[in-house]
């Protein structure tokens, strides 16, 4: 394999499951904050969001709201045992890669 291709791949490998694995860290980091941690558990969250979402190229305004969020996810309770993050990645990466697929058509074929 030639070294562009191989960039290639792990383009898409990040592309596709970059998301997925930020998720399943804040999954994890809600389940590891279970119980009595409290605002531990938004702190922690907060810091494990921010740090995610800095692989990323988002505006550091945005950045911080959704950090916070994923602090107030760790928070809330009656989450740890659902995998809500990754749940809602998946769902929206799957939706925008169906989006993405019905673009790619040309005009005189869309509905």
């Amino acid at each position: 394999m030639d070294e562009k291709s191989e960039s290639s791949i792990l383009d898409r490998l990040n592309r596709a499951f970059g998301p997925l694995i930020g998720a399943m860290i804040l999954d994890l980091v809600d389940l590891a904050t279970f119980g009595p941690l409290g605002i531990g558990g938004f702190i922690i969250g907060t810091a494990v969001g921010w740090w995610i979402l800095s692989v990323y190229d988002i505006p550091q305004r945005t950045r911080m709201i959704l950090a916070v969020l994923a602090g107030i996810y760790c928070l809330a309770p009656f989450t740890e045992f659902i995998p809500v993050a990754t749940l809602v990645t998946a769902i929206a990466r799957f939706k925008q890669s169906s989006k993405r697929k019905n673009d790619s058509r040309r005009p005189s074929e869309k509905s």
